[in-house]
C-alpha cells in the first residue's frame, strides 16, 4: 500500500516537553515548555516548522514558562502558562505566533492550565493538584470562580488536563504522577458536567510505555487531524538527558477513550481532506468560479468584495461528511455567508442571528449565538452532515442542528451582500467519524470492538512477522475449533485452533510486518462476538528463578509473554513487616514501572497493567492493576504467613484458579468477563521481606 508514513517520536532535538496543539485557519500551532515558548507550525501535524518565541526575553526572566496552552477567542489569542511552576499568568496577541503580553498578574493555580469553552460560551480553567485535577467556571478570559475538585484523580500528583467535548459528553485527559518516571501515563475520564462527577474510563492508562528507550509518555493535548474527522493526541516521551520529544497518535472518543497506540514504529500519516485551499494566492483561482463581484490576495486572504458569489469547482462526494468555511468581516455592513448546495447559511453583522436559507428564499432555521460574536474577527464555520442532517460549530462549539440533508455532487461557496468579506481556510472531506475510524490502520499488538459476525476489511499494521494470537470474545463459544476464517490482502490464512473458554476463543495465525487488509469471518459456532485481542504468540518452556532477599516493596517479571494458558508457583520464606503486608504473584503483567523521580518502589507498588494474587495475613487476595488496584475476590484462609511457603496459580485464557501449599484443592476461582490476556509473571511484595524464594512457570 502506497500510503506516507511516519514514526514516533516525530521531532526531536527542541525540547517538545508539554506539547500542546492549536488548529487555528487550518493549520496547526505548537507550543512547549521552554524559556521563550517557541512556537512550530504545520500544515499535517508531522512535518513542524520553527516560526520562532512568542515571548519577549524580559518577559520572564530566569524563569522558564511551564506547560503554555493557547485559546483562540474572537481575534484574540489567550496564553496561560506557569513561569517556573509558580502560578499562572495570562498574556495575549493578536497573532498565533505572538508577540504575547501579559495581561494580567499572578493568578495562582499551580501548574498546567487548560481552559475549555462549552457550546453556551462559558469559559472553565483546569490545572493539577496532588488530590486531582482542580477546576473553576471563569467569568472572562482573565478572571477566574470558584475552585472546585473535578474528580479526575491518578492516586498521587496528577495534572496536564485538557477537556473535548463529544455527542454531549465531556472528556478529559490528563497525566501523573511524576515526568521523570517510565510510568508517567495519560489517563482518560468523562463526565456528563464540564466540571465535576468525572469517572474514569475503563482502559485507563490510554498511553503508557515503559520498556527503554521510549519512556515516560505524558502530558498530552488533543486535536482534529487534516481531515477534520479524526482526532489526535499529541503527547511527549522522555530521554536519557531529560529532553522531551513530540509524538502523536490517533485517539477515539466513543463509549469508551482509545488510542491507537502508543506506537514507536511506521503509521499511515494523518488523513488530509478531500479537498482543501488555504486561501494565500492567485493559484486558489482554479478551485472556484467566481460568479459576481471579485476578489483579491491580501494579508493571507481572499478579499471579497460586496455583492460577492463564489463556488468551488470541486463538489462533495457522498451524503456525509464534514465541511469547514474560514471568514469573517473585513469592513462594511450587511448580510454574508456560505453556501452548500441549495442552501445558505446567512449571517448579519448588525446581530448574532444565523439563518439558514433555502432555494427558494425561505427561511429554514434560524438561531443566535449564545455569547459575543466579533464579525471582524476570523471564525471557523464547521458542518458536519449526515442523512439524519447537520450541525452547525463555530469555533469547535456546537451552535445549531440543521433538518436538512446535503447531496453529493454538490459545491460550496461564499457570498457577501454588503460587507467585504476576508475568506481563509476552506475544506470539505467526506465519511463520518465512524468511517474516519474505520479507515484508521490499528497497530497490532491491539484489542478491537466487534459488530456482528463478520468484521470485513479491518485494517492491521503489524510491528514485526510473527506468530500471533487471535482471541476473539463472544457470549457463548460452540465449536469453536471450526468457527473462525481469516483472509489477510485477499488470501485466506492459515489459523490452528488452540483451546477455549466459556466466552472466549484462542487462536494462532502468522502476521508479517507493514499494513494488511483483513477480513475475519466468524462462524455459528461464535455467538455476538464482542472483542477481537491481537497479541504476539508466547513461547511457553519452563521458566524457574531462584530470588534472594527481595522487598519489603518491590515486583518483578520474568520469562515471555504468558500462553493463554500456563502454571506459575512461588515458594518462599520471609516475614511481613506489618500486618497489612502481602507476598503473590503478578500475572498477564506488562508496563512495569516504579514511581517517582527517584524510582520509588513504595510509591509505583501497583505501577503495572495485570493481576495479582496475594497472601495478605490470612487471606488470600485477587486484584486486577491498572496503574492502580481493584479487587476482584478475597477468601479467608485458616492460614497465615508461617503456615504457607507455597502459592500456585492455574491460567486457563480467562479462568483463574488459586492453590496453597502445593494441595489441589482451589482455594480461589475466578472468571473474568473483561479480561487482561497478555504479559508476564513474576512476584510482588509490599512490606514483605523475602529471604530467599523460587518463582517458576511452566
Amino acid at each position: 500500500m502506497n500510503l506516507n508514513l511516519y514514526c514516533n517520536p516525530i521531532k526531536k532535538q527542541g525540547d517538545f516537553a508539554d506539547p500542546f496543539v492549536l488548529r487555528y485557519n487550518g493549520k496547526y500551532y505548537l507550543y512547549c515548555t521552554n524559556p521563550d515558548i517557541r512556537c512550530w507550525s504545520s500544515d499535517n501535524l508531522v512535518n513542524w516548522e520553527l516560526e520562532g518565541p512568542t515571548i519577549n526575553s524580559d518577559t520572564f526572566p530566569s524563569l522558564v514558562p511551564f506547560a503554555p496552552e493557547v485559546v483562540y477567542w474572537n481575534g484574540v489569542f489567550y496564553m496561560y502558562t506557569s513561569p517556573n511552576g509558580m502560578g499562572h499568568y495570562v498574556l495575549k496577541s493578536k497573532s498565533a505566533t505572538g508577540p504575547f503580553y501579559p495581561v494580567t498578574g499572578n493568578v495562582a493555580h499551580c501548574i498546567d492550565g487548560s481552559v475549555f469553552i462549552d457550546d453556551d460560551g462559558k469559559w472553565y480553567f483546569y490545572w493539577a493538584d496532588e488530590s486531582g485535577i482542580l477546576g473553576c467556571e471563569m467569568s472572562s478570559p482573565t478572571e477566574f470562580g470558584k475552585v472546585v475538585n473535578t474528580g479526575a484523580y491518578m492516586r498521587g500528583w496528577t495534572e496536564g488536563p485538557m477537556v473535548i467535548k463529544e455527542n454531549n459528553m465531556y472528556y478529559m485527559t490528563y497525566t501523573g504522577n511524576h515526568y521523570l518516571s517510565k510510568g508517567y501515563r495519560v489517563n482518560a475520564a468523562k463526565s456528563k458536567h464540564p466540571l465535576t462527577g468525572y469517572i474514569d474510563c475503563l482502559c485507563n492508562p490510554i498511553l503508557v510505555h515503559t520498556e527503554e528507550p521510549w519512556v515516560g509518555l505524558g502530558h498530552s493535548s488533543t486535536v482534529y487531524g487534516p481531515d477534520m474527522l479524526t482526532r489526535y493526541i499529541v503527547y511527549h516521551n522522555i530521554n536519557p538527558d531529560r529532553s522531551r520529544d513530540l509524538n502523536i497518535d490517533a485517539i477515539i472518543l466513543d463509549e469508551d477513550v482509545h488510542v491507537m497506540g502508543p506506537t514507536n514504529f511506521p503509521q499511515p500519516a494523518p488523513m488530509l481532506p478531500d479537498f482543501s485551499d488555504n486561501m494565500v494566492s492567485d493559484r486558489s483561482a482554479a478551485n472556484w468560479n467566481v460568479l459576481s463581484g471579485k476578489w483579491e490576495v491580501r494579508d493571507g486572504f481572499h478579499i471579497a468584495s460586496p455583492n460577492f458569489w463564489c463556488l468551488s469547482t470541486r463538489t462533495l462526494h457522498v451524503k456525509s461528511g464534514v465541511i469547514e468555511f474560514n471568514l469573517c468581516v473585513k469592513d462594511g455592513e450587511g448580510i454574508y455567508g456560505v453556501s452548500i448546495g441549495a442552501f445558505r447559511i446567512v449571517m448579519n453583522t448588525a446581530s448574532n442571528l444565523i439563518k439558514l436559507i433555502g432555494q427558494d428564499g425561505t427561511s429554514l432555521y434560524e438561531c443566535i449565538i449564545p455569547y459575543e460574536y466579533l464579525h471582524r474577527a476570523l471564525h471557523c464555520l464547521r458542518l458536519r452532515y449526515d442523512k439524519d442532517g447537520a450541525n452547525l460549530y463555530i469555533d469547535d462549539r456546537k451552535t445549531a442542528e440543521f433538518n436538512v440533508h446535503i447531496r453529493a455532487g454538490e459545491g460550496i461557496g461564499y457570498f457577501s451582500e454588503g460587507p467585504n468579506i476576508a475568506i481563509g481556510y476552506t475544506a470539505f472531506n467526506s465519511g463520518d467519524t465512524k468511517i474516519a475510524a474505520a479507515k484508521l490502520f490499528i497497530p497490532v499488538p491491539c484489542s478491537i470492538l466487534l459488530n456482528g459476525k463478520t468484521y470485513e476489511k479491518l485494517k492491521l499494521n503489524v510491528a514485526q512477522t510473527a506468530e500471533y494470537i487471535f482471541a476473539v470474545m463472544c457470549k457463548d463459544v460452540q465449536n469453536a475449533q471450526s468457527s473462525l476464517t481469516v483472509t489477510i490482502d485477499g488470501n485466506d490464512t492459515e489459523v490452528t485452533f488452540i483451546t477455549a473458554s466459556c466466552d472466549i476463543a484462542i487462536y494462532v495465525l502468522t502476521l508479517s510486518q507493514g499494513l494488511h487488509e483483513v477480513s475475519i469471518i466468524l462462524g455459528d459456532g461464535l455467538c455476538c462476538p464482542s472483542a477481537l485481542y491481537i497479541n504476539m504468540n508466547g513461547k511457553g518452556g519452563q521458566t524457574e528463578i531462584e530470588i534472594g532477599s527481595f522487598g519489603p516493596y518491590d515486583k518483578q517479571c520474568w520469562g515471555s509473554i504468558d500462553l493463554p494458558h500456563f502454571e506459575a508457583g512461588l515458594e518462599f520464606k520471609g516475614c511481613a513487616k506489618s500486618e497489612h503486608a502481602s507476598i503473590g504473584i503478578i500475572f498477564r503483567a506488562s508496563e512495569l514501572s516504579d514511581g517517582g523521580e527517584g524510582d520509588d518502589k513504595k510509591l509505583g507498588i501497583n505501577f503495572f497493567i495485570g493481576y495479582c494474587i496475594s497472601l495478605e495475613h490470612d487471606h488470600i487476595v485477587l486484584t486486577k492493576h491498572r496503574y492502580d488496584e481493584k479487587e476482584l475476590l478475597s477468601k479467608k484462609i485458616n492460614h497465615c504467613y508461617t503456615d504457607i511457603h507455597n502459592l500456585n496459580i492455574r491460567i486457563d485464557v480467562n479462568d483463574i484458579k488459586v492453590f496453597i501449599n502445593n494441595c489441589d484443592t482451589t482455594v480461589i476461582e475466578y472468571h473474568d468477563p473483561s479480561p487482561i490476556l497478555f504479559g508476564r509473571a513474576g512476584i510482588r511484595v509490599k512490606d514483605y521481606k523475602v529471604d530467599y524464594a523460587t518463582f517458576y512457570k511452566f
